[in-house]
């Protein structure tokens, strides 16, 4: 049985965001995109073994400011995988005979590696995506209707015994195709679940709409029709698999069910959950922020399938998973850390403009109004560190160039120009433009002006999205404090966070 229950309560906990160094999207034309292309007769069973080294170029070091550096890895013929990361991808391209043919296996041996230097490692970005092992991707992609054999790999590694990131210097590759009836991708070994954890027990569903503690209380439950007396606290469990759309690449990782989630339960330990009595779990945005090593700053990408993030509650298949205490380090700190980078966005996806594609736009259009106000609010805001403004806009105007003028913090800070378009049915119905600006502020409360100016009653604006990076104090404020920093991250980075808490007790 599954019951919805509804939206949960904020607790007063601050709740620490974990750095996640994910992908970015900044790329360096030093990088030299150079396919490798094979003929490679496809018929099934055909085995290809293939030995190869990488010629890796002098590592760069780019300085993004007066205090961050970013290491740039390269080597001849590397290139940028999806474009999501400014690590280097080794490609290889082999034409296939067989229209039909799949992939069987891709074996990587023979492995030889040397370590980076202490002092490259430690500014490299991107170090997320680094595993232990060298992972190799096979895709069969088409170009003009001929297949051809793709294969990916990162050619960096952590060294599984002494977690220095190394570098792939030779390998070798056996490929094995299969008659696959136009296999389209390898398709990677590994355990599947034969049935969902959701078919046994009795199942509660929550939505959380934004990222934070989340407090189940007994009332709660009760409320909402639940036997709360017959409740063994010991057996509470919380599943999902936090926010954030699914990739939309089928040859991407996903989970395979639902994850269980570490929870902390409130006076379990009598073995009765009573009156007083509640749950804690963190609960996880539709939207995601992304880190950008290069920018110093983050980006975000708006949920466009869900405004909720679904959360399953079950009290009757055992024991559940508790969060547990972590040690202090005793290592000495490398970086005293009192302040933190913060963001937020403002985004409506009310309407589209052509009823087609996946970008929507703010049902508040810019035509008789031309002014319009947006407010952001950061506590405790570093008065003397810029904030970045990101603004997204689009016009439609068939007589002429159209722009927007936005200020903030009282001043004009940029000026977006968005060009003309045609009036055939042909033509792009609206122009889109973005700009980045940075200004300092002491107030907490940020005040963003857009005017759109035109020279033609009949022109049209819209607002995308209105994006803020900020660095903030790292004091308390409000209910509960979510903080990241990227000068706490890196290779061989000990952080001490200092929070000023006001006088108040808190939880981390």
């Amino acid at each position: 049985m599954q019951q919805t229950i509804g939206v949960v309560s904020l607790s007063f906990y601050i709740q620490p965001e974990p750095m996640k160094s994910k992908r970015i999207t900044l790329y360096f034309a030093p990088v030299l995109l150079l396919l490798l292309i094979f003929p490679f007769t496809g018929f099934p069973g055909k085995t290809m073994d293939l030995d190869r080294r990488i010629r890796w170029n002098p590592d760069q070091v780019l300085r993004i400011s007066a205090e961050r550096r970013v290491s740039l890895l390269t080597f001849q013929g590397s290139a940028s995988g999806d474009g999501s990361s400014i690590l280097p991808f080794y490609i290889e391209k082999f034409k296939l005979d067989n229209t039909s043919a799949g992939i069987s296996s891709i074996e990587l041996s023979n492995a030889r590696f040397i370590p980076l230097p202490d002092s490259v490692a430690a500014s490299i970005a991107d170090t997320a995506i680094i595993g232990n092992v060298i992972s190799v991707t096979g895709t069969i992609v088409y170009t003009r209707k001929n297949p051809f054999l793709e294969i990916t790999l990162l050619p960096l590694r952590r060294d599984p015994s002494t977690r220095r990131i190394e570098r792939l210097v030779s390998f070798s590759l056996r490929i094995i195709l299969n008659d696959g009836g136009a296999s389209t991708a390898l398709k990677k070994s590994g355990s599947y679940a034969s049935n969902s954890v959701l078919a046994v027990g009795n199942w509660f569903k929550v939505a959380v709409a934004s990222s934070g503690v989340y407090a189940i209380t007994y009332d709660y439950l009760k409320n909402a029709g639940i036997d709360v007396a017959s409740i063994n606290p010991k057996n509470i469990r919380v599943y999902g698999n936090g926010g954030g759309m699914l990739p939309e690449a089928n040859a991407k990782p996903r989970a395979d069910d639902l994850t269980e989630n570490a929870i902390y339960v409130s006076g379990e330990e009598d073995g009765k959950f009573d009156e007083g009595d509640y749950i804690l779990f963190y609960g996880d945005s539709p939207d995601k922020w992304t880190p950008s090593s290069l920018s110093g700053t983050f980006q975000h990408q708006k949920n466009l399938y869900s405004d909720k993030t679904c959360y399953f509650l079950n009290f009757d298949t055992g024991p559940g998973m508790r969060i547990g205490f972590e040690q202090s380090t005793t290592v000495p700190a490398t970086d005293i850390i009192d302040t933190f980078n913060d963001y937020a966005f403002y985004e409506k996806d009310d309407i589209n403009l052509i009823k087609s594609g996946r970008e929507w736009w703010d049902a508040q259009i810019f035509d008789v109004t031309t002014n319009r106000k947006y407010s952001f609010t950061f506590p405790n805001i570093v008065s003397d560190l810029p904030a970045v403004l990101k603004a997204d806009v689009a016009a439609r105007s068939t007589s002429g160039p159209t722009l927007f003028n936005i200020s903030a913090a009282g001043a004009k800070q940029m000026t977006i120009s968005i060009p003309s378009v045609g009036s055939d049915y042909t033509d792009d119905y609206a122009s889109e433009k973005s700009g980045i600006a940075q200004f300092t502020t002491s107030n907490p409360v940020t005040e963003v002006t857009l005017e759109y100016k035109k020279q033609n009653s009949s022109a049209v604006g819209w607002l995308n999205y209105l994006e803020m990076n900020v660095m903030r104090q790292l004091k308390m404020a409000g209910s509960q404090l979510a903080f990241r920093s990227f000068a706490g991250a890196g290779t061989g980075k000990v952080s001490e966070f200092r929070l000023t808490s006001l006088g108040t007790a808190l939880t981390i």
